[in-house]
């Protein structure tokens, strides 16, 4: 489930190709060797805009790159570390899910996240940082602000710097293929000096390969040379290995084919190339298991000696064309055309009328030996019905000799002539009248005897081919004589079942050892076949028939799951697993390794079908679905992490809780921009609550990231408060703006003033300045009015803002105080609901912290209450029964929480009993 080392040696040498001389993008491996996370630095015009500033124009962009649990299946981990402004960009992440179901080439992705941050690929709808969304479309005629040079090479790559003493050796690229997407070139011919010198290069170059495929990464010393300072090398190294991966595609469709020898010599080829080749050992024995088992069916000519025989064809017509088409030199001589022009003709004719005269004879030659032979068989027919066997022996063999003399014509008849001779002279009337004319015994043994005794001999040594075939020859003879004995004949008709039946298993047995599922299928269902039909067989072979069968249709289920597996498809291969664990229940396999690999197949489908389950809803902002799937396969590792003990589960369970946090995070805060927009403040300042205790409560708090997250949710936390005392304080003037402007001037009449528009006009010092202004009727034309008002936090009192206090400022200060009290107060409720919910939900773990000799299971009946406040902090009680030996204690411990900081604190030292 982690990623293999030789997949991560691969990416390491794609980005070291692609990048190593880029002049826009340089890319740095952070640690690991080989390593799985990436800091790359683009130098291209894009927009940035840190908290609380404009959006501007910079040239340098910082994106981390983590290769995740599951990759490639799933796509790596992006997020910025400097502050892009862009619609697909967050704190967090980088929106690249759309992307990666289409390309999954870490290359592509490299320049895809340029591309973004050049503006010229951007979202407009369900944007992870809708403020950006809303300039891209704004601005959108202005962008893209500069492009993407694909095929850059101006710059090196960035690699870590030289290793001081002690430290480890920097890692080093040697060659690089492409194993996602290989091409196929065609290997230049060039003089002994240049095959020599390539020579020379590779086997400096064999000396440094790894068990990756096509490629190697090794560490190199300081004295090493650079390996990628020689283009030519370089270029021949990554012909050689494309070379190498054909090969082995033709062996693979070669094996596909029925043709193992070829497969075979594809495979040794594939060796020579390439020594590392992955898995290029076991298919070399398989294919060598095969030419073996097929012996002579299986020796073909190698294509080397196909592609001999081509060339020498070729060249032949080649040579034949030439000497055809060429004339030769002609001295300049006057000659009589018209003569000369017959002589060909007359030669010509002359030539096909031999050919004819040749044909013609051989077809009367060859047709007239026919007819003897003919004839020679009459004879034989007559002599033999006459009982003249020594004679019928002698025409016999004149037959034979004469149909050897045919050739060319009459084969088909020629073949049914030899057919009934033999016919004659192997039948059991023949063969005892001839003993009998040479004076040999009547008793001697008849053939179809002694085909019959070599027959079971074959059957009894287990010589089951050459049993079928004897007890054939025997049947053949036995049709020649009237009444044979049926019983005889039943008997080796179910010898014959006999053979066939064990050539069957045989050959099913040699097709599932060789995983051909398909054929050992076929062999081992007309075994049963056979075997149903001749209860001479036992059936102890019906189970063990039984039993293979299961044996292949489970392997054949692990071999769709495993391909649906290596597709991304989780559930067509969950339901493959799944079936063939059922089939395993069945027909139990006798190697335990085989059933863990099937149960771990299975672990492993689930987590990855949640993973995926888990990225989509990712990709559609749908947060909660997302946390839930990624929970549902942190629980599986958690509950399967000794079968997946060799995939590090607990690694990859750290993956998926950081996957859990910054879903989350990006949830709440999206949550609490859209508050903030709608101006719904004390909504907004709940969800950037809950992102820091959110993270708070996770193990990454302490990590740079997440702290800085902390960080600017807590500021935009009090400017949000900021914002809603502000929202209060317009809300009371403009309610009150009437009583106000009439106690600041008893000349006003309350009931002629109208119109009234409040705003916050700045802050002087902690104090917030107000201004109210309405229109005064009933002197005529409306007069605008306008009135300023103080607002001193310290002292939570209004005052007027002038050169002349009113008498009735004290009442107005008054008033002010009250709602800002009481919103004070709706703030301080809150906070205190929050501390008693938290402590009865932990208080256990609290009380444990206090005092570790205490057990949660002793512990119980919880009541949090507060008690007062302390400066600016709140203080709490916390009490709890505490059951041992059928006693119940109550507990008792005190907490000191503190707003700034967010943090709860112990007030005593421990608990008291």
């Amino acid at each position: 489930m982690t990623i293999l080392s030789e997949q991560l040696e691969a990416i390491f040498l794609e980005i070291k190709t692609n990048f190593g001389q880029h002049r826009q993008i340089q890319v740095l491996p952070l640690g690991g060797s080989p390593p799985e996370q990436y800091r790359i630095t683009y130098h291209l015009r894009g927009l940035c805009k840190e908290t609380g500033a404009e959006v501007q124009t910079c040239t340098d962009h910082i994106i981390l790159l983590n290769l995740p649990f599951g990759f490639p299946h799933f796509p790596p981990n992006c997020k910025p570390e400097t502050p892009v402004f862009h619609p697909d960009f967050d704190q967090a992440a980088i929106c690249i899910s759309d992307f990666w179901e289409n390309n999954q080439s870490l290359s592509e992705l490299i320049l895809h996240i340029g591309r973004m941050l050049c503006g010229e690929i951007y979202s407009t709808n369900n944007a992870f940082n809708e403020e950006a969304a809303s300039w891209y479309k704004e601005n959108q005629k202005n962008l893209p602000l500069d492009t993407v040079d694909p095929t850059s090479a101006e710059t090196r790559l960035s690699l870590p710097e030289q290793p001081t003493e002690g430290d480890s050796e920097p890692l080093t690229i040697d060659i690089v293929d492409d194993i996602l997407f290989p091409h196929n070139g065609n290997q230049a011919t060039a003089d002994l000096d240049g095959q020599n010198q390539r020579e020379k290069a590779f086997s400096g170059l064999s000396t440094m390969t790894t068990a990756a495929p096509h490629l190697s990464l090794e560490h190199s010393s300081p004295d090493s040379p650079e390996p990628l300072s020689n283009p030519s090398l370089h270029q021949e190294a990554q012909h050689q290995l494309n070379e190498a991966r054909k090969k082995h595609q033709e062996g693979e469709a070669f094996e596909h084919q029925g043709q193992p020898a070829r497969a075979l010599e594809r495979y040794q080829t594939v060796k020579t190339l390439a020594p590392n080749f992955p898995e290029i050992d076991k298919d070399i024995a398989r294919a060598q298991y095969s030419v073996e088992m097929l012996g002579d069916w299986a020796a073909e000519d190698s294509p080397q000696q196909e592609t001999e025989k081509k060339k020498n064809g070729a060249t032949s017509k080649s040579q034949e064309k030439v000497a055809t088409t060429t004339k030769s030199p002609v001295a300049p001589v006057q000659h009589d055309k018209g003569r000369s022009s017959r002589w060909p003709l007359i030669a010509l004719g002359a030539g096909i009328s031999s050919i004819l005269l040749i044909l013609v004879s051989s077809y009367f030659y060859f047709n007239t030996q026919f007819k003897q032979a003919l004839t020679a068989l009459d004879e034989c027919k007559q002599l033999v019905d006459t009982g003249r066997f020594a004679e019928a022996e002698g025409k016999c063999g004149d037959a034979l000799k004469q149909t050897s003399k045919i050739l060319f014509i009459k084969q088909e008849g020629k073949t049914l002539l030899v057919q009934e001779i033999k016919q004659i002279q192997d039948s059991e009337k023949f063969q005892q009248g001839l003993a009998i004319s040479k004076g040999k015994s009547s008793n001697a043994m008849p053939k179809w005897q002694e085909s019959l005794k070599l027959a079971s001999k074959h059957l009894a040594d287990g010589q089951w081919k050459e049993a079928l075939t004897e007890y054939t020859h025997t049947l053949q003879l036995a049709s020649d004589i009237p009444a044979f004995d049926r019983a005889i004949l039943d008997q080796i008709h179910n010898n014959m079942a006999t053979a066939e039946f064990n050539i069957a298993m045989e050959a099913g047995e040699q097709a599932l050892a060789a995983s051909e599922w398909d054929l050992a299928k076929n062999h081992l269902n007309k075994a049963m076949e056979i075997a149903t039909k001749n209860s001479q067989i036992p059936p102890t072979n019906l189970t063990k028939i039984k039993s293979l069968i299961g044996q292949v249709e489970l392997n054949t289920l692990i071999t769709t799951g495993e391909k649906y597996l290596a597709k991304g498809d989780w559930p067509n291969a969950l339901t493959a697993f799944e079936q063939a664990q059922e089939k395993e229940q069945i027909f139990p396999s006798s190697d335990p390794s085989s059933r863990n690999a099937l149960a771990e197949n299975i672990i492993r489908t689930k987590i990855f079908k949640s993973l995926e389950q888990g990225r989509k809803a990712f990709t559609d902002a749908q947060w909660d679905q997302a946390i839930n799937y990624y929970e549902t396969a942190k629980q599986l590792l958690e509950e399967n992490s000794e079968i997946l003990r060799r995939d590090n589960p607990l690694q990859s369970q750290q993956k998926i809780s950081r996957l859990m946090l910054h879903a989350a995070v990006i949830r709440d805060k999206q949550s609490a921009a859209t508050h903030l927009k709608n101006k719904e403040f004390s909504e907004a300042i709940d969800k950037l609550q809950a992102v820091i205790e959110t993270i708070n409560k996770s193990p990454f708090a302490n990590e740079q990231e997440f702290q800085t997250i902390t960080k600017e949710a807590r500021g935009t936390a009090n400017q949000a408060q900021e914002d809603l005392l502000i929202s209060e304080h317009i809300s009371y003037l403009t309610n009150n703006y009437q009583k106000l402007l009439a106690q600041n001037n008893p000349s006003l009449n309350a009931d002629n003033l109208s119109n009234p528009r409040v705003s916050f006009l700045k802050k002087i010092g902690n104090k917030s300045l107000y201004k109210i202004q309405c229109f005064e009727q009933g002197h005529g034309r409306p007069v605008l009015l306008q009135a300023s008002y103080f607002y001193d936090p310290a002292t939570k009192k209004w005052s007027f803002y002038g050169n002349d206090a009113s008498i009735n400022e004290q009442e107005a200060e008054i008033t002010g105080q009250k709602i800002l009290n009481s919103a004070y107060q709706t703030q301080e409720n809150r906070l205190i609901a929050e501390q008693i919910s938290y402590l009865k939900e932990n208080f256990q773990t609290l009380f444990i912290q206090n005092n570790p000799d205490l057990r949660p299971e002793n512990l119980s009946n919880p009541e949090p209450a507060f008690q007062k406040k302390i400066g600016e902090k709140l203080l709490f009680t916390l009490q709890c029964s505490h059951q041992e030996a059928n006693k119940s204690t109550p507990l008792k411990i005190s907490f000191l929480y503190n707003p700034a900081n967010t943090k709860l604190e112990p007030y005593d030292k421990k608990p008291a009993k």
